[in-house]
C-alpha cells in the first residue's frame, strides 16, 4: 500500500512492525485501560459481591481467591485480545505511515488507508511505545507506535481534540 501523494514527504512518518510490536503496544494500552475509574469501580463491585457471597457461605478465603483469579483472568483476556488484534493489523515486517495536516492525520498500513480529523478524538495518552487515541463518543481506540507521532505532532493532535463532556 502506498501513501497518497502529499505536499511534503518529510512530514511522512514511517514504522516497520517487528515480532515484539503487538506485545509492546498492548502493554501500554493495558496501562491506559487500567487507569480508568470505571474499571476500578466495576472490579471493586466484583470483589465486594464475591466477598459477601463468601461470608454468607462461610468460605471467605475461597471467595477472595476466586475474586483475585477472576480479575487476573480478565486482565489476561484483555491483553490477549489486544495482542491478537494488533498482530492482525501490524504483522511483523509490515510498513505503517502517518502524515499530518493542521486538522487531520492520514495513516496507511496493510489494512489500507484512513484519514481521521483530530476532532474525532476525545483524548490522547502517550506511553513508552504506544500512543492511544480514544474516539469521541465511543469506546473505540486507535493504537499507534510512538514513532508515528513525534512530540510536535502530539501537540498538534492535542490542540484539535474535542474533549468529552461531563
Amino acid at each position: 500500500m502506498t501513501v497518497p501523494p502529499g505536499p511534503d514527504e518529510r512530514d511522512v512518518y514511517r514504522f516497520v512492525a517487528d515480532d515484539s510490536t503487538a506485545v509492546d503496544l498492548s502493554a501500554d494500552y493495558l496501562r491506559v485501560s487500567l487507569r480508568q475509574p470505571r474499571v476500578w469501580i466495576s472490579w471493586g463491585l466484583i470483589v465486594v459481591l464475591v466477598t459477601i457471597f463468601g461470608i454468607t457461605q462461610h468460605q471467605i478465603v475461597t471467595a477472595i481467591a476466586v475474586a483475585v483469579l477472576t480479575l487476573a483472568l480478565i486482565v489476561w483476556q484483555l491483553r490477549r485480545n489486544v495482542v491478537r488484534a494488533l498482530k492482525s493489523s501490524m504483522p511483523p515486517g509490515s510498513v505503517h505511515t502517518c502524515r499530518y495536516s493542521e486538522e487531520s492525520m492520514a495513516s496507511t498500513g496493510p489494512l489500507g488507508y484512513s484519514e481521521v480529523r483530530f476532532s474525532a478524538f476525545s483524548s490522547i495518552w502517550i506511553g513508552r511505545r504506544a500512543v492511544v487515541l480514544r474516539q469521541h463518543g465511543t469506546r473505540v481506540v486507535q493504537i499507534l507506535p510512538v514513532e508515528l507521532m513525534p512530540p510536535d505532532k502530539v501537540a498538534l493532535v492535542r490542540a484539535g481534540l474535542r474533549p468529552r463532556k461531563g
